[in-house]
């Protein structure tokens, strides 16, 4: 559970892009950049957010940068990270495919982080969920949760299902691992920021 919360982070983080925009920012010194990737990895570890984690962050030419903070997991006596710690990577279909599709549309302005899923699921207007962004499903915060579908389910019965949903915590407020936001998962987990754990 906890390698499965490690791994959620470290993927919203690559989603962003956060470390790479500050690495190749002009505006701040180098040491600057890799400070605010530690800061934001060191605050994800004393929320209880993540147990631990590891950045690495390279281009063409080779690793630019490195950190890392925790434990392999939430035991006090768990190892601690570094460089060289080994991970399972599970559900690699969300870091090899979908980032890097989404992360293309991004660069080829077809879509922005912060466009309404109902631009291109009319189903959802005029629903709770009318306000869900693009960046709220790929950071597990669009107040979504996993319905059930039988094997073979059409798409269009997931939507209208999806926006169907009644009561959920709105866009943005909840961290909630669901398999609906992006692609398949077995672990669940929810933080809500209204309740002090996020």
């Amino acid at each position: 559970m906890i390698m499965m919360r490690l791994f959620r982070i470290l993927l919203i983080i690559c989603l962003t892009g956060l470390p790479s925009l500050l690495l190749a920012s002009e505006d701040l010194p180098v040491s600057n950049r890799t400070a605010i990737i530690d800061l934001l990895l060191e605050r994800a570890v004393s929320s209880h957010l993540i147990a631990g984690g590891v950045v690495a962050i390279g281009d063409h030419d080779g690793i630019l940068f490195t950190t890392a903070r925790g434990r392999l997991n939430g035991n006090p006596g768990a190892p601690l990270l570094n460089e060289s710690t080994v991970f399972d990577l599970a559900s690699l279909t969300k870091v090899i495919a979908t980032a890097p599709a989404v992360m293309k549309l991004l660069d080829e302005e077809r879509i922005s982080l912060l466009d309404p899923l109902s631009l291109w699921f009319p189903e959802f207007k005029g629903s709770e969920g009318e306000e869900i962004t693009v960046l709220n499903l790929l950071t597990h915060t669009s107040g979504l949760a996993d319905i059930e579908l039988p094997p073979g389910q059409a798409m269009k019965e997931a939507i209208l299902k999806a926006a169907a949903q009644k009561n959920r915590p709105r866009p943005g407020s909840c961290f909630h691992y669901a398999d609906i936001n992006f692609i398949k998962h077995e672990q669940r987990q929810t933080v809500c920021l209204g309740k002090n754990r996020f």
